[in-house]
């Protein structure tokens, strides 16, 4: 619970993260060592702001709060027969009744206005497409996948791959034997390096489940006291 100072270098690789994929704070949080959604967020948010004021004459246009109706639909009507990917975002940026970092403009179109982008189950036709173009393009060239599904972002076709289509990644509950693998291999090369203790474990898990078993199973920093009723009152306040 003790409050880290952000790093130039995580500066950068939050901002690239949120480059390329957008509003996806858990799965980014991820990427980082002890930093919960809601901490990213804010500072992705800290981060564009600051991008934003520096301007010559002082001034400020890069605000980050939620969307309105009308700035919904001026972005739907300024995007209106463009391509995502070839587009000038600051031009878009002039067209909105309130200025917003290009950036942000950017992933809040590409990750939830898209009307070509589908959300929540995916149909069959997805799925046997995402076996298909996998089995063409491999699993390290997500881009080429994500081509070929048109209604889905590459950290979608990624994910549903990832978590739920290949047969190799071991999924459900972790066994006594696996969890006792997991600490000798921690003892051994320690706990930063996840794709090392996943090869050297051999299980069919990975970098990333092997972490967060860690983290909320094994880690000694984690805190797993009784709650206080002052934080149990945050929660709900929040």
């Amino acid at each position: 619970r003790v409050r880290k100072t952000w790093t130039k270098q995580e500066d950068e690789k939050l901002l690239k993260l949120y480059n390329e994929m957008g509003p996806r704070w858990t799965a980014i949080s991820r990427q980082f060592k002890d930093r919960l959604p809601a901490t990213i967020r804010v500072h992705v948010w800290r981060l564009l702001e600051a991008q934003n004021k520096q301007l010559e004459d002082g001034s400020y246009h890069g605000y980050t709060g939620p969307w309105t109706d009308e700035e919904i639909e001026a972005l739907r009507s300024a995007m209106k027969g463009k391509d995502p990917n070839n587009v000038d975002w600051e031009t878009i940026q002039a067209q909105l009744p309130r200025k917003r970092p290009p950036l942000y403009i950017k992933n809040t179109w590409k990750f939830s206005l898209d009307p070509k982008l589908r959300h929540g189950k995916w149909t069959a036709e997805e799925t046997d497409a995402l076996a298909k173009l996998v089995k063409v393009y491999g699993t390290e060239n997500w881009d080429a996948v994500a081509e070929g599904i048109p209604t889905r972002t590459r950290r979608q076709c990624l994910e549903r791959w990832r978590w739920q289509q290949d047969r190799s990644i071991e999924k459900g509950v972790f066994t006594q034997a696996e969890d006792e693998l997991l600490l000798a291999a921690v003892k051994k090369h320690g706990d930063s390096d996840w794709p090392l203790i996943a090869a050297v474990m051999k299980t069919g898990r990975t970098p990333r489940q092997l972490a967060s078993r860690y983290k909320y199973a094994f880690n000694p920093e984690t805190d797993r006291s009784e709650w206080t009723p002052e934080e149990r009152l945050r929660v709900y306040d929040t």
